[in-house]
């Protein structure tokens, strides 16, 4: 069967799951009446005679317990609307709920794109955008709670984002890549999206003059597949070393970056932290990293009736739901519940020495780690299988 499909599907590992804190009696069955600072704000309003190592741990497993309902209910969502479009029974998902849902309606999903997407068809799916954005000023405003005197410098810690992915805004000029917040952006080079100007390669869209062998020698009012000159309405990607950048600047910038953020991964800077405490930052600040799903297109080459348009149009709306848990999300996520487990097991070793308040808060903080844990592991995978299935399908 004929494709084209840009899915980047990873093989990523299970996240344990946390045992119980030892020397934190209860905390499989504590209630957030023990620390009702964990419910209101994840411990924000403590005071100064809790240990920060709490502190930022409660911050990290609250962010995280609110990403995991998220997950949930996206992931969910998606795949119940996808089962649906194929044919699915109810009946298998009906009355679950957190990660056994999940888990149901994903693997009916998974069983109706295995049974409609079938030899014959011929279905190709484009996936284009897409990624997340981990809070460079959010990352120093915890660290600045570790260890004042340890507080890193915007420099340390845009130098440890991995390189080509650090953004935000440029008020002077930006070298790698500007995208469009709306409207256009100014460009010279390649545009991923609509091109308004002289196009030198195939135009897709309105040409207004072509040359012998079929290119856009004139104006482009369409999609560019080479140099755009002009304005682009989505990213461009400069061919000349820097431009000024009237939106979002990906790369390197002359001046200071206006509220940056990191698309890639994010490295431990090298500043005299806690080693505990910044541990508990990362998890948090990428517990709360802001993520755009991909765009899905598709289109039926041969084969197609009902059911087909129903579910390739089901995968093209909600599978982008499942597409941007996969991959760097993914594996930070990963990441991230190992960092919560490493956490309290650190505050576990040295549960003698907390206060009853502190003690409390973080038997709550943990069972909450655990159950979003628990949820964020299976949202992450069926994510995984659910798209590695459709791509499979396709390519079949």
């Amino acid at each position: 069967m004929k494709r084209k499909m840009l899915l980047r599907l990873l093989a990523l590992p299970l996240v344990g799951a946390m045992g119980a804190l030892p020397g934190l009696a209860g905390c499989d069955t504590i209630s957030n009446a023990a620390c009702p600072e964990f419910a209101s704000d994840f411990g924000a309003s403590l005071g100064a005679d809790v240990d920060v190592n709490v502190r930022t741990f409660m911050l990290a497993a609250g962010n995280f317990d609110v990403l995991a309902e998220g997950m949930i209910a996206d992931v969910s969502n998606a795949c119940i609307e996808i089962a649906k479009a194929g044919g699915g029974n109810a009946s298998k998902w009906e009355g679950l709920e957190g990660s056994d849902l999940v888990e149901a309606a994903c693997l009916e999903a998974q069983t109706r794109i295995d049974a409609v997407l079938v030899a014959g068809v011929s279905i190709e799916f484009l996936v284009e955008g897409g990624g997340c954005q981990v809070s460079l000023d959010a990352t120093a405003d915890c660290y600045a709670q570790c260890d004042v005197d340890g507080k890193c410098t915007p420099g340390q810690l845009e130098a440890k984002c991995e390189p080509g992915k650090l953004a935000g805004s440029c008020s002077g000029e930006c070298s790698g890549s500007c995208q469009a917040e709306a409207g256009s952006v100014a460009c010279k080079g390649t545009c991923s999206a609509t091109c308004s100007g002289s196009c030198n390669a195939e135009c897709v869209g309105k040409c207004n003059g072509q040359d012998s062998t079929g290119a856009c020698d004139g104006t482009c009012e369409g999609r560019c597949q080479g140099t755009c000159d002009g304005s682009c309405s989505g990213e461009c990607v400069y061919t000349a070393p820097k431009a000024a950048c009237e939106g979002t600047c990906r790369g390197e910038c002359d001046v200071e970056f206006t509220e940056p953020y990191c698309e890639g991964k994010f490295e431990a800077p090298e500043c005299d932290i806690d080693v505990d405490c910044q541990a508990n930052c990362e998890a948090s600040v990428q517990a709360t990293a802001v993520c755009t799903p991909p765009q899905v297109t598709y289109r039926v080459v041969a084969g197609g009736n009902g059911d087909i348009d129903a579910l390739a149009a089901a995968l093209q709306k909600h599978l982008p739901a499942l597409l941007v848990n996969i991959a760097t999300r993914g594996e930070a996520l990963i990441d991230t519940a190992t960092t919560l487990a490493t956490s309290a097991d650190a505050i576990a070793t040295s549960s003698g020495e907390l206060s009853a308040k502190a003690g409390a808060c973080a038997a709550v903080a943990a069972k909450a780690a655990l159950s979003a844990t628990l949820n964020v592991k299976a949202s992450v995978s069926v994510s995984v299988d659910v798209s590695a299935s459709a791509a499979a399908r396709a390519g079949n």
